[in-house]
Parts: structure tokens; C-alpha cells; sequence
């Protein structure tokens, strides 16, 4: 375990002109001799017999002769100590420094971290993955044409394309978990824009299933309790017909898993993903940490485990559903096995 010590820039609409400590972080202008190594940047060559893709992670470049220091942390290795600045420290100075009546909110970007013996720069995080050239076949051109005009015919299928690019332009901006977090959530909606697709019957014994929710409930209310009592029996209540009704988001994607033919491994994963958006991704709450959230990145294109992997198959499948009841469905035209990528490479220089 060593003490870190993490700087960064800041910028804003009024700066100190000396050194002063605001929460737990020091800012002003640099003790005398400061400096912090220059990342550089990395260059990536190019091939002519594969093809490729490089995502430098986004920088914002401040000029300022104002830096933030937070001093004094107790952490195994740089990384560690840059993430918790940037989650919960800078988040608390950014919030205390921007009041209204000042202007423009503040900005303060990372740019390094040090032990007391040496200085290290924060350099950007590169995301890349190398392709063998590969011709694609007439048959994939026949499928990718069929599935562009499912895709072009059901607005749920076309919104559920754009929120699978989104997750993979959010995945490939490699800022951390701030990018990893929105790319993990599109992902997921993926699954949400899917579900609406198909139509949903009520069960037979929705009528009766609905009397006795009610019946229960109007027992329970004319029982004599407290008003706590008689607000939970409602809620309760309304949680069953809301269930009844398949009004919540879990119960339609497993619906609509059923009406695809997704099997049981699927589905377990999809539930997974889906806990993690409702517990730290949906709502004001706290953001999943780093090591939550790379569980669900894309650590090999062709794993079955990723986010990105979870919202393909129901987006694979949804198509083929909506092509199905509504387009002439090229049976022999799509392929058994698609190109098989190489993993990703990610690189943090």
C-alpha cells in the first residue's frame, strides 16, 4: 500500500491566486518545481493485410496556471488512487465550487499522480482490435440486406440499432467508467426496445388472477391496522397488477426471451444486467464501479458474456422475428458461421 498524491488542472470562472484548501483537495497555483511527465502520445501503424480500428480515449486540455492537489491517499497502485479522485473527489469539489451566482460550472481534469518519490502522467487510455481481411460472401450481403429492411420497417428495431451503436461509440470513447457506464446502459436498452415488440396476451386466468389481488386487498384494508399497514397493503396490491399487467421492464424482456426462443442461459444473464442497471445505472444513485462494469465489456468480440454480446443476440433475434411475420425471410441466405474477429487490444499507456 502506498500514499498517493493526485494533481490535476482546474478551470472556471474565478481562480485563487494562492494555494488553499477547499474539502480535501488543495488548489492554487504549483509549489515551485512541479512538473508532471508529458504521456505522449501512441501511434498506432497500419497493415495492408489487416484492417483496424484505434480509440484514443477523449483528453480535455486546460490552460491555467491554477492546479488541485489531493494529497494523502492510501491506495495499492496509481490507477486506484486516480479512480477515486475522479469518483467521489472531484465530483465534491466540483459541486462546492460551482455555484450559480459565479457562472459557468468548473472544470478539472486529472492529469497525474505521484508517491512522494516519482511523478507519473495520466495517459489516455487506447482501445484497438486488429481484423484479418476477410471478403464478405454473398450470402452475408444477401442477410445484411434482409436485416436492414427488418430493421428499416419497425421503428423498435430501428431504435434498438441506434442504442446498440451508441454502446459501442460509448464503449470505444474509453474514458473510464463515466463511458464504460453509458455503454453498459444503452446495451441494456437494447434489450428494453426489443421487448416492445412482440404483443402481449394476457393469461387465461388474468380475471380471476385480478379478483383475487383485489380481494385480498380490500380484506386486508377493512381489517383494523395502522395507515402504514393499509399503504403497504396497496402497494402491494398495485406491484401484483402492475406484474398482472406486465407493466415492468424485467417481466417484458423475459416475455419477449420466450417469444424469440432465447434459452435459460440467456435469459439468467440478461436478469444480471438488468439488476445492475436498476442498482446503479437507471436512477440517481451511486455509478458501478470499475470493476463491476469491465465484467460486462467487450473482453472478446465473440463472448457471450459482454453487455454488448447480451443486447446482439436479442437484437439477432428480434429481427429475425419481425422478418418472419412481416418480410420474406431468406431462409438459405444467412450464413452458419460469421468472421471470427480477434479480441480487442486495450492499451493504457
Amino acid at each position: 500500500m502506498k500514499t498517493w498524491s493526485v494533481y490535476g488542472k482546474i478551470t472556471g470562472p474565478a481562480l485563487p491566486t494562492s494555494q488553499v484548501r477547499i474539502g480535501d483537495a488543495i488548489v492554487g497555483p504549483p509549489s515551485a518545481g512541479f512538473s508532471v511527465p508529458d504521456p505522449g502520445a501512441l501511434n498506432l501503424e497500419w497493415h495492408g493485410d489487416v484492417t483496424s480500428y484505434a480509440a484514443h480515449g477523449p483528453r480535455m486540455e486546460i490552460r491555467t496556471d491554477c492546479w488541485v492537489l489531493f494529497e494523502n491517499l492510501s491506495l495499492p497502485t496509481m490507477e486506484a488512487a486516480i479512480e477515486h479522485v475522479e469518483s467521489v473527489a472531484v465530483p465534491r469539489l466540483v459541486g462546492a465550487l460551482s455555484h450559480r451566482s459565479l457562472g459557468a460550472p468548473y472544470r478539472i481534469s486529472i492529469v497525474g499522480a505521484g508517491d512522494g518519490e516519482h511523478n507519473y502522467s495520466d495517459g489516455a487510455i487506447i482501445h484497438s482490435a486488429f481484423y484479418e481481411k476477410t471478403a464478405l460472401s454473398t450470402e452475408w450481403v444477401t442477410y445484411a440486406h434482409f436485416r436492414a429492411a427488418c430493421i428499416g420497417s419497425n421503428d423498435h428495431l430501428s431504435l434498438a440499432s441506434e442504442l446498440f451503436h451508441r454502446g459501442i461509440r460509448c464503449q470505444d470513447l474509453a474514458a473510464g467508467r463515466l463511458t464504460l457506464a453509458a455503454s453498459v446502459l444503452a446495451f441494456y436498452q437494447v434489450l428494453e426496445a426489443c421487448a416492445r415488440i412482440p404483443p402481449w396476451t394476457p393469461p387465461l386466468s388474468y380475471e380471476q388472477d385480478r379478483a383475487r389481488i383485489l380481494t385480498t386487498a380490500k380484506a386486508n384494508l377493512n381489517r383494523k391496522s395502522t395507515p402504514a399497514k393499509q399503504a403497504t397493503t396497496i402497494q402491494t396490491a398495485a406491484v401484483e397488477l402492475n406484474r398482472l399487467d406486465n407493466r415492468y421492464g424485467d417481466h417484458r424482456i423475459l416475455h419477449a426471451a420466450e417469444h424469440y426462443g432465447l434459452d435459460k442461459a440467456w435469459r439468467s444473464r440478461a436478469r444480471d444486467l438488468g439488476k445492475l442497471r436498476n442498482r446503479s445505472l437507471g436512477h440517481a444513485s451511486k455509478l458501478a464501479s470499475t470493476e463491476d462494469l469491465r465484467r460486462w465489456e467487450v473482453a472478446n468480440e465473440q463472448s457471450s458474456e459482454s453487455a454488448a454480446a447480451v443486447a446482439a443476440t436479442i437484437l439477432d433475434a428480434a429481427i429475425d422475428y419481425v422478418g418472419g411475420s412481416g418480410l420474406n425471410h431468406p431462409a438459405d441466405s444467412a450464413p452458419e458461421t460469421p468472421p471470427q474477429p480477434p479480441a480487442p487490444n486495450d492499451k493504457h499507456p
